[in-house]
């Protein structure tokens, strides 16, 4: 079976070096007496990582299905939270692997656990360096604000990810193989996401002005189109929500990059034991409050969050049993079309709402 593979590989010492950034030393944890304490670690890591499951699941099913985002920033936040499951999925396979031995020196060479080992590792480079490319999308996306929710350009999303997938496949190779000292990659880690925070910035004070232009001026010659003017609220709407997740990842590469570095020690103790724990249960705590963040801060998940408890729970629609007549369906085509409107006026209401609560900050801003 594929779990139970004996097939035992050779790895150059920099590769098997890189297999200790997910493995606990257990002939360490023997002797502090911990080793119970790390079983049962990883049972809540496992109970914790199937909750993850489920939040990331109904993120993406929000995601699939409400069309709030233009298509490539949905494509973007729907490829990172794909990457997390796949990511997440590794790592119970890790722990599959770890619970309950007595000794870890069988996984150093085992093809299965270096292969899910390398694989996260590669998918935890896509969620740390993701700032920079949906930054680069939003970047786009006001530089072509006149037309950009008219014409969508897939290309734009889909070459992103691509180039997403691809840094990070070549990060995980560079730190895998020891390639580039590890305090560059940290360097280079933190930095390009405080780039992608000061784009940010730049961005919102950009679609600010845009904004107060059109809100506030009183020339008859600003005038927004209402792409246009859709464009502007979800430029601002997405930078007051990635402004806050950027200081989240910046925050949370620091810590990784702390730990990065203490595994390019030759020491493996202890002590490291726990600093894996820790980063194992950041890197959940990441998986769980990016979802959580997106459902606060944007209403209109919120909404939909709960108009699909309400059908699940209390709403139970049966079908009729009997044949369709003409007058049924003339009615049932009156229906669709009445929805069509409601849905309809359900957009220009949230546009006008959002554009409404994005004055008094664009103002205060302009005013500063």
């Amino acid at each position: 079976m594929l779990l139970d593979s004996s097939t035992q590989i050779v790895l150059p010492r920099s590769a098997a070096d890189m297999i200790l950034f997910s493995l606990i030393n257990r002939t360490a944890s023997n002797l502090d007496m911990s080793s119970d304490l790390i079983d049962n670690l990883y049972i809540l890591e496992t109970v914790l990582l199937l909750w993850s499951y489920l939040e990331c699941g109904v993120f993406f099913f929000v995601l699939c299905t409400n069309s709030q985002y233009h298509p490539n920033l949905t494509w973007l936040l729907k490829n990172l939270v794909a990457q997390y499951f796949f990511s997440m999925a590794c790592r119970l396979f890790q722990i599959y692997f770890q619970y309950g031995i007595d000794d870890e020196s069988g996984l150093k060479s085992n093809w299965f656990f270096i292969f899910v080992t390398f694989s996260r590792n590669c998918l935890i480079f896509t969620a740390l360096y993701f700032s920079p490319f949906v930054m680069m999308e939003r970047l786009y996306a006001s530089i072509h604000i006149g037309d950009y929710e008219n014409k969508p350009r897939h290309y734009v999303g889909y070459t992103l990810s691509l180039f997403l997938y691809l840094w990070s496949l070549m990060i995980g190779l560079t730190y895998a193989f020891e390639i580039i000292p590890t305090y560059i990659h940290v360097s280079c880690l933190v930095s390009i996401n405080l780039l992608a925070f000061v784009i940010c910035l730049l961005n919102e004070r950009y679609n600010s002005k845009k904004f107060v232009q059109k809100k506030f001026s009183t020339r008859k010659s600003v005038t927004y189109s209402l792409s246009e003017r859709y464009q502007i609220v979800e430029n601002l709407k997405t930078a007051y929500l990635f402004k806050r997740g950027i200081i989240s990842i910046i925050l949370f590469s620091v810590i990784c990059g702390v730990f990065l570095i203490r595994m390019s020690s030759d020491e493996h103790d202890s002590s490291m034991n726990w600093i894996l724990i820790g980063f194992n249960y950041a890197a959940i705590l990441y998986g769980i409050g990016f979802p959580a963040a997106m459902f606060y801060y944007d209403e209109q998940f919120q909404r939909q969050l709960i108009t699909y408890i309400r059908l699940l729970f209390c709403i139970s629609r049966t079908t009729p049993l009997y044949e369709e007549t003409e007058q049924s369906s003339r009615q049932a085509k009156i229906s669709r079309n009445l929805e069509a409107v409601k849905e309809t006026d359900i957009y220009f209401n949230n546009l006008k709402g959002d554009w409404e609560k994005t004055a008094p900050k664009c103002k205060r801003k302009s005013e500063c």
